[in-house]
């Protein structure tokens, strides 16, 4: 009974890490949503536009992790659909 109670507690203990490890890369995509988001808002070119896609938000995709990440992109990804079809060349 002892051994299967500590095997229980060290399953459980790693199972509280996990969910902390997890909780925190999440933490850090919403962190790098944001300063994304706000890079696009105050974009002024198409070009500028194309260089948040391949760098900034290229950088962000790799770190989704899940429905909620994936609807976010979307979203920006709409946006910056859109703002690119009026935005100045340069």
């Amino acid at each position: 009974m002892l051994v299967v109670s500590s095997v229980m507690s060290a399953m459980f203990s790693l199972l509280i890490v996990l969910l902390v490890f997890l909780s925190r890369k999440s933490h850090e995509f919403w962190e790098e949503a944001e300063r994304v988001q706000t890079l696009i808002d105050e974009a002024k070119t198409k070009d500028e536009i194309r260089s948040i896609y391949n760098n900034q938000f290229q950088d962000l995709r790799k770190k989704q992790m899940g429905q909620p990440h994936y609807i976010q992109l979307t979203q920006m990804i709409a946006i910056m659909e859109t703002k690119i079809q009026f935005l100045p060349e340069k």
